[in-house]
This record gives structure tokens, sequence and C-alpha cells, in this order.
């Protein structure tokens, strides 16, 4: 496997209802990128619009994190919701600080920009 220089920068927006199916999908896709060597992964997530999330939603990211915790740089992500908040947290307990919840958007946002310019900076 080669690796890229630059870490990539996945943007993903969650709506609705956070199901282990929707789980499953999003963690198959970042595989195939993984395979490919398009690693390590800085992850923004915007978790506004996201009401719910079954605990099978928890507990396979927890465990696509920790598979693939050598493949990560960050995941950071953005939420409304005190319930969807505490599940960010609740995992930190198990993948550490690699995952950080933000309750503004503002700052979630700035930490994407940066990531950005970095990239840009450096290429």
């Amino acid at each position: 496997m080669t690796t890229i220089e630059l870490p990539p920068i996945v943007r993903l927006t969650f709506v609705g209802l956070g199901h282990e199916a929707f789980a499953k999908a999003i963690h198959e896709l970042m595989d195939e990128w993984i395979a490919l060597g398009m690693v390590p992964l800085q992850i923004f997530v915007d978790a506004s619009e996201l009401v719910a999330i079954e605990p099978g939603f928890r507990a396979r990211s927890v465990d696509w994190v920790l598979r693939n915790r050598a493949h990560i740089v960050s995941v950071r992500a953005f939420t409304r919701s005190r319930l969807i908040s505490m599940a960010i947290n609740l995992s930190r307990l198990f993948v550490g600080d690699v995952l950080m919840a933000f309750n503004d958007k503002e700052s979630l946002e700035r930490e994407w920009l940066d990531a950005t310019r970095l990239v840009r900076d450096r290429t």
C-alpha cells in the first residue's frame, strides 16, 4: 500500500436517523480509500441534522475507528443534539482524543478550513 503525503480530508453530513446500515456503508467506502492508500484520513462530520442514533451505529463506528486508528488523523463532529453529543463523548472513552465533539459549528468550520489550508499550502 502506498500512502500519500498529505492527509485526505473527508467531510460528511448526517441527516435524520443514524442507523447501523448507514454506518456500515460509510465505513465500507472509507475502507476502500484506505486500501487504495488514501491515508491518513481527517474526518469532519456535520451531524447538526442528526436527530438520533441507533446503538449499532455508535458501536460500529467505535469498532471501525479502533480497527483503523493508524489511518486516522482525527474525527471532528458538530452536533446540536445533547443526546448525540453524549454518544460522541461516550465513544471517546474507547477511541481517545482522535474523536472530538463541537457544540458550535464555527469551531468545526475553523478546524476544517485550517486543514484545507494546510493541504493547499503544501501542494
